[in-house]
């Protein structure tokens, strides 16, 4: 078929000429012949000078990236630079704000209170999709096969699937959309359009994750405003507020297969949404123009309050980022720009009130886990007073201050500090210097030459044999913090007699499966890895459920640490309810269980910084937006600041 053209417009500025044409005339001389007097003709009537001053010109916002995108395709691979031009097209259609989402182009969020997410009770037969609650996957029902009966909330009434049918609960979800929504060539955006954005993301020509595609049992258009999904028997989604799929305008795209709109230009490089500004001009190699969208939803707010939106690549020239800001050739940078190399003189600038710098800690947590050991395996950290004392001998707040340059809080679990369902315990202390060096003393890595600097050796050590040294290896990645942070941390432990050997490897390999990877194989002392909090607790990053293995080749607890009483809680989040005491408590015991056991050592968060010129306002840091440029329709300049 032929593709269907883009319009592309150009914005026009008339200029104004002047012309003024000046004539003088002498007094003719005496002559002696005779002549004929001819009445002075009438004067013409000087054209008066235009009083109307030219339009001003378009006002006018420019963001820097660090790289041109390949692609702006919704279900494309992802980059920073294709996120933060996206948050132009799209506003929404749900956004993630400290740890919680928003409505942006739907009514309201549905809720149980509300009666628009509900529980249904249905009869699953033998062979029909459901989900396992052990292994948390999407699984088929056959015999000898655990699931969770209908009314179940505890994993103390997982049952064993034997014959014939069985009640069990799905969760059924209706979303309602804002009326009047248009996408930018004013078409009307309808439920039809998330269904169609739906059916594309499940399409297995498009390379997305299918994460919820395969626990969705239905997802369908009730009208044009309503959308129902229906998620798979036993599937309780904690985020159920968010399994709604951001439109595609299927009056555009809906002949194109999944395959094509990989590389249509309709979507690789003028997609079309329903957000502050659509696309103007893609100058290749230079920069993409974008224009006010007369259709946006939030015009009658005054937004977007500027006219042209100039998204300008630094490429090489990113070293300069900064001093280009200070000169207005980028009023925004986007936060990939600022290399941690950069941030003190962005943070001196900023000091000296020549540019705005906003920070905040984000949602990836840097980790240190210990393979503690699965299936009885012997390690040097399988004994919890072993992972007691490293965690006292790092000296955590000392490398977010120098190394984050206060930048960064250090976590005393594994949900950030900033998190709402993060729970602080009081009473919780880890030992001092002083302790540690005794509990190492306990497990038998004694101190053999009085000197602190040397490492210890074993002395009746179970497992290990007498006179080894006190030697570990940790694998991380090859990134900045890693680089700059291991050596601090191979410092402090070696304080406490501990030798770390840091090797970096690339990530592919860091992250490679079981039975494989070095890590999710077991064969690691420590790494060092960052994983990102959105939402849910992450609990089965450390429940015995989730250690892989034959069976669960994809599990992520690769630290092998299983305790019953914290898989028991863990469940309970997985599959309970997400609200109400029960949850909470849940969450309580699990943040209690991983602090007495560490299984793994929070290092720090990582955090986010953002640098706009100093009469640019508007920018909202958050912990967990995708990107920092989400509110980019309410950024304003000048007088608009002050309102």
């Amino acid at each position: 078929m032929v593709p269907i053209p883009t319009k592309r417009y150009r914005v026009v500025i008339a200029a104004v000429i002047f012309v003024a044409i000046l004539s003088s005339c002498g007094e003719p001389a005496e002559v002696d012949i005779p002549i004929t007097r001819i009445p002075p003709a009438t004067p013409t009537p000087t054209q008066p000078i235009p009083t109307e001053q030219p339009p001003p010109p378009p006002k006018t916002l420019v963001v820097c990236l660090a790289q041109e995108p390949t692609s702006l395709y919704l279900y494309a691979s992802s980059s920073p630079e294709a996120d933060s031009i996206l948050q132009a097209i799209y506003d929404g259609p749900i956004d993630l704000r400290s740890y919680q989402y928003e409505p942006v182009i739907l009514s309201k969020l549905p809720s149980f209170n509300d009666g628009d997410a509900r529980m249904e009770t249905l009869l699953v037969s033998e062979g029909q999709i459901y989900l396992n609650p052990e292994t948390q996957l999407p699984d088929v029902l056959s015999p000898g096969k655990p699931f969770i009966p209908s009314g179940c909330t505890s994993p103390d009434c997982i049952s064993e699937f034997q014959e014939g049918e069985v009640e069990m609960d799905r969760l059924v979800v209706d979303f309602e959309l804002l009326p009047d929504i248009q996408w930018s060539d004013g078409e009307p955006l309808t439920a039809i359009d998330s269904v169609f954005s739906f059916n594309i993301d499940a399409d297995d020509d498009t390379p997305s994750t299918k994460y919820l595609v395969h626990r969705t049992s239905s997802y369908e258009a009730l009208d044009e405003l309503h959308i129902r999904w229906s998620g798979i028997p036993g599937f309780l989604d904690s985020e159920f507020e968010s399994d709604f799929w951001s439109p595609l305008p299927s009056h555009l795209l809906g002949d194109f297969s999944a395959l094509e709109l990989l590389s249509t230009e309709e979507t690789m490089h003028f997609p079309i949404g329903w957000g502050p500004y659509l696309i103007d001009r893609w100058d290749s190699g230079k920069e993409i123009v974008l224009r006010k969208s007369e259709t946006y939803f939030r015009s009658s707010e005054g937004f977007p309050q500027f006219d042209l939106l100039r998204i300008r690549f630094l490429d090489s020239d990113y070293v300069s980022a900064l001093e280009q800001v200070l000169t207005g050739e980028c009023d925004v940078l986007e936060e990939s720009l600022i290399s941690p190399s950069l941030w003190a003189k962005a943070i001196e600038l900023a000091e000296d009130q020549r540019m705005n710098l906003s920070s905040i800690a984000g949602v990836v947590m840097q980790r240190i886990d210990f393979n503690v050991g699965s299936e009885g395996a012997t390690t040097i950290f399988a004994d919890v007073r072993m992972r007691m004392a490293l965690a006292t001998c790092l000296q955590r707040e000392d490398v977010v201050e120098n190394v984050f340059l206060g930048q960064s809080v250090v976590p005393d679990s594994y949900l950030p500090p900033a998190h709402p369902l993060h729970q602080t315990d009081s009473d919780f202390e880890l030992p001092t210097i002083a302790e540690a060096l005794e509990l190492l003393e306990e497990v038998g890595w004694v101190d053999d030459d009085d000197d602190p600097q040397t490492s210890r050796v074993s002395s009746a050590v179970p497992g290990i044999p007498n006179g080894s040294l006190l030697e570990v290896n940790l694998f991380t990645t090859f990134d900045y913090f890693s680089e700059i942070s291991s050596p601090v941390f191979e410092e402090n432990a070696a304080r406490c007699g501990f030798s770390i050997k840091t090797e970096f490897i690339e990530a592919s390999e860091l992250f490679e499966p079981w039975p494989n990877g070095p890590i999710f194989g077991g064969r690691f002392d420590l790494v060092s890895w960052a994983w990102p909090t959105f939402t849910s607790p992450p609990c089965e990053m450390f429940a015995g459920f989730e250690v892989p293995n034959v069976d669960n080749v994809f599990g992520v607890n690769a630290t092998g640490f299983s305790d019953p009483d914290y898989d028991r809680a863990c469940l309970k989040i997985l599959i309970g309810s997400s609200s109400g005491d029960t949850y909470n408590e849940a969450i309580g015991t699990t943040e209690s269980i991983f602090r007495d056991q560490m299984p793994s050592i929070p290092l720090y968060i990582l955090p986010r910084l953002l640098a706009f010129g100093s009469e640019v306002c508007g920018p909202q840091p958050d912990p967990t937006t995708f990107n920092m440029l989400w509110n980019i329709e309410e950024y304003g300049s000048g007088e608009s600041c002050e309102k």
